[in-house]
């Protein structure tokens, strides 16, 4: 019996150990990706007095037009004001006078940015839950709001801000502002959110990195 135990401690001994040894592989995964959120949270928090700094040009400029919100250090622009129909990308005036003042924010505040931090202006698209009518050009929300993001990101680069500072993606219905939104959605749905946000974080989110327009 004696020697039956010892065979069995012996058998549990094997096995934790090889437990321990295959578990090694997920706790160094698990500690790299603890590090890399850590640097990636140190990033944005290098970012934080630009993009407050940011959010409050544009607020002094358009923080009294109907269609315009701050959430955070984001810019919030319903969409309907921007675009010629529901389902276009052709901007209007008032939508070119917006992302305009977007444009100027942006430069009054880049100095603000670390020198070595590697950023870009992130522009945002959703739209709300309802398909696209059959005579749209586009077969989804999802292209849709590529082709808005697109097309906002190319008004942006034609007032200054550089090319390789943008990322527009396109997010279509997800993340609704109400929960249960219908496919009916509304005008708070459809809208832009902009703001910094470190270089590697341009297509995180859920969302999808969008072509130019054109």
């Amino acid at each position: 019996e004696r020697r039956d135990g010892e065979g069995r401690i012996a058998w549990l001994e094997q096995a934790l150990a090889g437990s321990a040894k295959d578990l090694e592989p997920q706790s160094a995964a698990a500690a790299a990706a603890t590090e890399q959120y850590r640097a990636l949270l140190a990033r944005v928090n290098a970012l934080a007095p630009a993009r407050s700094a940011f959010v409050e040009r544009v607020r002094a400029e358009l923080g009294d037009r109907p269609g315009v919100a701050f959430a955070g250090d984001r810019v919030v622009l319903e969409t309907d004001p921007l675009f010629a129909g529901r389902h276009t990308m052709r901007l209007t005036r008032e939508g070119e006078a917006r992302l305009g003042a977007v444009a100027r924010a942006l430069a009054a505040t880049v100095g603000q940015v670390p020198a070595d931090a590697a950023w870009v202006l992130r522009v945002e698209d959703y739209t709300d839950a309802a398909p696209p009518r059959a005579e749209s050009a586009f077969r989804s929300n999802r292209a849709l709001s590529a082709g808005r993001a697109a097309a906002a990101a190319e008004y942006l680069a034609g007032q200054g801000v550089a090319e390789d500072r943008l990322s527009a993606v396109a997010m279509g219905a997800a993340r609704p502002l109400e929960a249960g939104a219908t496919a009916g959605g509304g005008r708070h749905e459809r809208r832009l959110e902009i703001g910094l946000a470190p270089a590697e974080a341009a297509a995180e989110g859920g969302g999808q990195p969008a072509a130019p327009a054109g």
